[in-house]
């Protein structure tokens, strides 16, 4: 497996979305055999303060899909946002666990690359974790972010979409 043609040279996924990497040096070829994608998204439900998140994986000719939900107050001020970056992380865990070499996140809120690479300031405690979280972890898996757009028809997006909607759902019947 090679490395990109210019040390900073961004690798196109197979839609054609750019890909941000955490670390640069770390920008290695998309390879199916080792390298995992996963279409992240949050979701907020405003009448009862839950958040939702979910994620679509495609790993090694695989499709498998995870979700959840709370409404832990101080993450709900947040709103989808907090679903957003718990969807991210979780990403990160399942590579991590899959033994996957890279894994690169598709996302269609800007801030969880943003505040991933450093370039958005994370002003509040959950950013901070959260980029501190995928600092540590880039140490041990080389990730990618990839920003793709909202409600456009992009299958696994709108998947993780639902996802992120069925979670709250979900945590709300057993909240009950």
């Amino acid at each position: 497996m090679g490395k990109a043609s210019a040390p900073n040279a961004p690798i196109k996924a197979n839609q054609g979305q750019e890909i941000r990497w955490l670390l640069d040096s770390n920008a290695v070829r998309l390879d199916d055999k080792v390298s995992m994608s996963v279409y992240v998204d949050g979701s907020f439900d405003k009448h009862s303060g839950y958040f939702g998140y979910g994620g679509v994986v495609l790993y090694q000719g695989q499709v498998s899909k995870y979700k959840g939900g709370r409404n832990t107050a101080d993450l709900a001020k947040m709103r989808n946002v907090a679903g957003e970056i718990i969807a991210a992380m979780q990403a990160v865990k399942i590579a991590l666990e899959a033994n996957a070499k890279q894994v690169v996140i598709f996302h269609d809120y800007m801030g969880i690359a943003e505040w991933a690479l450093g370039t958005w300031q994370a002003k509040n405690t959950y950013t901070q974790e959260y980029h501190d979280f995928m600092q540590a972890k880039g140490k041990e898996i080389t990730i990618g972010f990839s920003k793709v757009a909202a409600h456009t028809g992009n299958t696994y997006n709108e998947m993780a979409d639902q996802l992120a909607k069925s979670g709250i759902q979900e945590a709300k019947q057993a909240n009950r």
